[in-house]
């Protein structure tokens, strides 16, 4: 995992978590979509450009 990732999920993990239950309405599959995610930003790691806010990135991943 990129030190970035990990300190995003560190510090904003809860935040994903609720909105990955507003999304699941479950929170085991809540828990899962956020690793989930997490996995596919990280096999895309390389498309993000540091720059730009990691938040909205990681949503529209979890929405998608």
């Amino acid at each position: 995992m990129t030190a970035a990732l990990g300190v995003f999920l560190k510090q904003h993990g809860d935040r994903m978590t609720h909105l990955a239950l507003r999304y699941t309405r479950n929170m085991d599959d809540a828990r899962e979509l956020v690793q989930e995610a997490a996995y596919r930003i990280l096999k895309a790691w390389p498309k993000f450009d540091g720059v730009s806010n990691l938040a909205p990135w990681f949503a529209t991943v979890m929405r998608n």
